[in-house]
């Protein structure tokens, strides 16, 4: 899973707007008052290769509440990477006092990364490698 951490607390109409940007592209599959289910591909296929689903939600008040949590599974990484792009297009948007340059830090497992160690990543060469290739 990915925790998106901020700053400052997520605006409690956040979720609504992820819910209908993801009723928009027609993949949102359940969604209740802190979270949804979005998916790609054909989950109703009889063969399902290459869905893939995720669910976002803000975890309650009391535990966290300046975090985003994005949980997925499937055949690729769609999903995952539909939630993201939906959650920093509200960000940019609608919430500029969220901007991620400043406030935004990743967590996956355990591990934390800040804005600039994931551009430095990105950046790197050679770094970030998704899978071998063939010299």
């Amino acid at each position: 899973g990915v925790q998106i951490k901020f700053d400052l607390a997520i605006p409690d109409r956040f979720m609504a707007l992820v819910q209908v940007k993801a009723r928009s592209y027609n993949t949102l599959g359940r969604s209740w008052k802190q979270g949804c289910v979005i998916f790609s591909g054909d989950p109703g296929d009889a063969n399902p290769s290459g869905v893939s689903y995720a669910m976002i939600f803000v975890p309650p008040k009391e535990l966290d509440p300046r975090s985003i949590v994005v949980l997925s599974v499937g055949d690729s990484t769609v999903a995952r990477s539909m939630a993201l792009v939906m959650i920093s297009d509200i960000i940019n948007s609608q919430f500029s006092s969220m901007n991620a340059q400043k406030s935004v830090s990743l967590w996956i497992g355990k591990k934390s990364w800040d804005h600039q160690q994931i551009k430095k990543n990105i950046y790197d060469p050679g770094f970030l490698l998704l899978k071998k290739t063939k010299q």
